[in-house]
């Protein structure tokens, strides 16, 4: 093969340009396949606060109302 004919330098220039377009191609598939499994774990990270937030004011009521001397 030798780079002095301008066929193989032209194909060779398509197959670079085809690697830089699956390469790319990869990368944006990459960053959403991260994404998605990012915005998964946020989803229940939030979920499990909400959760326990849920029961940490149901103590706390339940606590106040037991201390209270006059409970109607």
């Amino acid at each position: 093969m030798a780079l002095s004919d301008p066929q193989t330098v032209a194909v060779l220039g398509v197959l670079v340009a085809l690697a830089g377009l699956v390469a790319g191609l990869f990368s944006q598939f990459a960053a959403l396949v991260s994404r998605w499994f990012f915005l998964r774990e946020r989803r229940d990270a939030l979920l499990k606060v909400a959760l326990i937030r849920k029961e940490g004011v149901a103590l706390r009521n339940e606590a106040m109302g037991a201390d209270d001397p006059v409970v109607v």
